[in-house]
């Protein structure tokens, strides 16, 4: 992921105890907490086998990018991969309070790359995949597969 310019959007009370008890939960209670009950009332049911791995992939990757474009920290560190979290929150006390603090791309680019991923490249290799890469980002973002659900893994 690497640093980028600063994206200062940071609301009141985005980071904290609560982000510090989300960042301790596993990559599934994560994902759990944040898709699976859209998804139902969304789509009626578990939408985690539908349609192909390369459209996972993007969805993925878009409600990624949504979610730092919109300065939704939590939802875009439950999006992540426990490793790709422990990463970006290296210099922080957790992962979003890490996104607030400048490591993601700044909202003009995060909206360029979103506008990107429906027609970007789709590698699935098993567990891991890469789309992109997307706006001005050199490489392509990398994904894998953790218990049925698609993570950014940097």
């Amino acid at each position: 992921m690497g640093v980028q310019r600063a994206l200062v959007i940071d609301p009141v009370g985005t980071h904290g105890e609560h982000d510090r008890a989300f960042d301790r939960l596993d990559d599934v209670g994560q994902a759990d907490l944040i898709d699976r009950p859209r998804q139902r009332i969304a789509d009626g049911g578990d939408s985690a086998d539908r349609g192909t791995p390369e459209d996972g992939v993007r969805d993925a990757t878009s409600a990624y990018l949504a979610a730092l474009e919109h300065g939704r920290w939590v939802r875009a560190c439950g999006l992540m991969t426990r490793a790709a979290r422990a990463e970006v929150a290296h210099a922080a006390d957790s992962c979003a309070g890490a996104l607030s603090s400048g490591v993601a791309l700044p909202r003009e680019e995060l909206a360029s790359a979103s506008r990107e991923v429906a027609g970007a490249p789709v590698r699935v290799r098993g567990a891991t995949a890469t789309i992109g890469p997307l706006g001005s980002l050199p490489q392509p973002l990398r994904l894998r597969r953790v218990d049925g659900r698609w993570l950014v893994a940097g």
